[in-house]
């Protein structure tokens, strides 16, 4: 699977998926950062609700950029 231009290290790079002895991961095409287990679970999470969003009919075909941060740990949405 590819992810363009979806690289946290270098911003433009292409990301894809592999697998070697030693498992499966995820890499950049053009600086060749490997991602953290943590950052494929939020690339994958954020993958996926793309795709909903897209076969719901969400997507109106703008430019907007999504983000492949992780949200931080404890926080919520809402205030009280």
């Amino acid at each position: 699977m590819f992810w363009l231009k979806s690289c946290p290290k270098c911003t433009n790079g292409d990301l894809y998926e592999s697998r070697d002895s030693f498992g499966s991961y995820v890499a950049c095409l053009q600086c060749g950062y490997y991602l953290t287990q943590a950052e494929e679970v939020v690339l994958r999470y954020v993958s996926r609700l793309a795709r909903q969003s897209a076969a719901a009919g969400g997507h109106q075909g703008g430019s907007e950029k999504v983000s492949h941060t992780a949200p931080a740990l404890g926080t919520s949405g809402a205030s009280a």
